[in-house]
């Protein structure tokens, strides 16, 4: 439970860090609109955590397929993880720092566009939300919370597919010989086995916990710089 949580922690830390700095780059020598920068501000933090985000989703789907007790055979030679740090050293000792990165095209794939669309999705809804010329940072909590649960669920809707293929790349191989020979020949043999539908499989359970957890996400990081925000003006 702990590692999730710091993993999480450390995750959203890098995406608003480089959010935020990047946006006042652009804020500070670019004509375009502010939903542009929230955009291209999103995507550049996207790609930047994935970086970190693969190798820890690597973790946690060859943790969740040794868990499928179906899939538990040792005499097929079949990786016998203690917990993440164990995954960790076995993978990197049999694979190698590529064995770590595996799927790192396909989640770039998905987190440049995803993190585009939620920032710029959220800077959008939230300057509608604005009335008689205030501040976005300014708003309730609970048109926070809203618009930060719309813009997760936005960014879920146009990439999940994505995570979809990820996955299946990224436990490719842990139980037997290799099926995939790439992101393209992973995304022909899914639709032959499934057409569309199998590409959109837990998407429903995705969007109801997309939901609240964008929403509580962007509504304490807007909270915590209001506060330091308000500090810093009061010296």
């Amino acid at each position: 439970m702990a590692s999730p949580m710091v993993g999480m922690a450390a995750i959203n830390a890098i995406v608003f860090g480089v959010q935020g700095s990047t946006m006042r780059w652009l804020s500070s020598g670019s004509s375009h609109s502010r939903s542009v920068h929230s955009f291209v501000a999103g995507a550049t933090a996207g790609g930047v955590q994935s970086l970190i985000c693969c190798p820890m989703e690597l973790v946690k789907a060859r943790l969740q397929v040794q868990g499928d007790s179906a899939l538990r055979d040792h005499s097929r030679g079949s990786p016998n993880y203690t917990g993440p740090w164990d995954a960790v050293k076995k993978i990197y000792s049999a694979e190698g720092i590529r064995g770590l990165g595996k799927g790192m095209t396909i989640t770039l794939w998905r987190e440049v566009p995803a993190f585009g669309l939620y920032f710029g999705t959220y800077d959008l809804l939230c300057r509608q939300l604005v009335r008689n010329g205030g501040a976005v940072h300014d708003l309730p909590a609970l048109w926070l919370c809203v618009a930060g649960g719309l813009s997760g669920v936005a960014s879920w809707c146009i990439t999940y597919p994505f995570d979809f293929i990820k996955s299946r790349i990224q436990t490719d191989g842990v139980h037997g010989p290799p099926q995939y020979m790439g992101i393209i020949d992973c995304c022909r043999k899914s639709y032959a086995l499934g057409k569309l539908r199998i590409f959109f499989k837990g998407f429903n359970a995705t969007l109801l916990r997309a939901f609240p957890v964008n929403g509580v996400t962007f509504t304490t990081v807007a909270i915590i710089l209001r506060y330091f925000r308000r500090d810093e003006e009061g010296k």
